[in-house]
């Protein structure tokens, strides 16, 4: 991907989380996992420089943690 080369190795690691717990969920999801999904979404909002992404992350985390309830 071209923007991939200007994301910085904390952004690509947050993301490679992301890939493997959604691939948890779709196992077997627990209140944990959903906290630990929507931490790694709030991650990506203070990481990221670009108000839609703030706020499309944003709007996710607060998904999952409403199933977290």
């Amino acid at each position: 991907m071209i923007m991939d080369q200007y994301m910085s190795n904390e952004t690509k690691q947050v993301i490679a989380r992301i890939g493997e717990t959604d691939q948890l969920f779709l196992e077997n999801n627990s209140p944990e996992l959903a906290l630990e999904r929507a931490d790694l979404r709030l991650q990506l909002v203070v990481l990221s420089h670009v108000l839609q992404e703030q706020l499309h992350f944003l709007q996710e985390a607060i998904v999952l943690l409403e199933q977290a309830r």
